[in-house]
């Protein structure tokens, strides 16, 4: 029987190892950010297998920013998506943007405010960014004159934008966008263009 697609290898030994370093035991909850894109739902699958093998408890979050009509649909989607795959808790979450000039910015803001509410305390968020959108923040940093200071990009552990008193794992930031893809592929399953 052949292995694991690379991709998810790479993935699973990646997020054990920070669940590893930050001292997160099995029996912890992990709250798991999934839009139905490719590189979320990668991380539902890793998430997925390391939660049942190592005993960790999951938590899987789609929020509805509301901006499309279909954005609700295929919210709720995502979430029976993964309770057929065996996540006991997924849920479909909407939020309100409110008005104001920076749309994209309002809905980061929501989408992290509703993942911090979901995950409660000691619960680390789990990302799915990935070597691709790490390189689009370096060069957004340097596109805005923040200098030196965006070569850092974003932490594989650190604090939840805006929640500071929360964790944020990114285990997939050493992992191309197209690898993830073609490990989806491999099991004949398609994402949504978020």
């Amino acid at each position: 029987m052949a292995g694991p697609h690379p991709a998810y290898a790479a993935g699973r030994r990646r997020l054990r190892a920070l669940l590893a370093s930050r001292g997160y035991r099995p029996g912890t909850r992990l709250t798991v950010a999934v839009s139905g894109g490719s590189d979320s739902l990668a991380l539902a699958r890793i998430a997925l297998f390391v939660a049942r093998r190592d005993g960790y408890v999951l938590r899987a979050v789609t929020v509805n920013h509301g901006i499309r009509p279909e954005a609700g649909r295929e919210a709720a989607q995502v979430a029976a998506r993964l309770r057929s795959w065996g996540y006991d808790d997924a849920a479909a979450v909407s939020v309100d943007l409110g008005g104001g000039s920076s749309p994209e910015g309002q809905a980061r803001a929501a989408r992290y405010a509703a993942l911090a509410e979901a995950a409660g305390a000691g619960s680390p968020v789990l990302l799915g960014h990935t070597a691709d959108d790490q390189a689009e923040t370096v060069l957004l940093g340097l596109g805005r004159g923040s200098g030196a200071r965006s070569l850092a990009g974003m932490p594989e552990a650190g604090p939840l934008p805006g929640h500071p008193e929360l964790t944020a794992l990114r285990p997939l930031l050493g992992l191309r966008r197209a690898a993830l893809r073609a490990a989806l592929q491999n099991e004949g399953l398609a994402w949504v263009e978020d």
